[in-house]
């Protein structure tokens, strides 16, 4: 068994494919690095919403994110966090899926703070 750890962000666009590295668990002991192995990913779960943990704010006990609205205000809005993957964290509950997160400076805002237009 493996834990998907980081999704390389480029497709190799020739092959139609995305580099993935994994991090064994429990590897068998006869295991040694540059083994051939063969993957089969098991979805089992409905797709899920990641954000980058940068953009978490608040604290270990109540996290949340600022939801920018579209006048550009900022509201502090309460997360439930799953399971990391790479620099990345699932949320579980609190946003719907067109909500504009901010996801740098994140605790230098206040609720209701005004911000300037997202930068692609």
């Amino acid at each position: 068994m493996a834990r998907l750890s980081v999704i390389e962000p480029v497709a190799d666009t020739s092959l139609e494919t995305r580099r993935l590295r994994l991090m064994l668990i429990a590897p068998p002991e006869d295991y040694r690095i540059g083994t051939l192995i063969t993957a089969a990913y098991n979805r089992g779960a409905d797709p899920a919403m990641t954000l980058p943990i940068s953009a978490i704010a608040g604290t270990q006990d109540s996290p949340g994110v600022w939801r920018v609205s579209p006048d550009r205000v900022v509201t502090f809005v309460p997360v439930t966090l799953g399971d990391s993957v790479g620099d990345r964290v699932v949320i579980t509950t609190g946003l719907s899926e067109n909500d504009e997160i901010v996801v740098r400076g994140v605790h230098a805002l206040e609720d209701g703070q005004k911000v300037g237009e997202r930068l692609e």
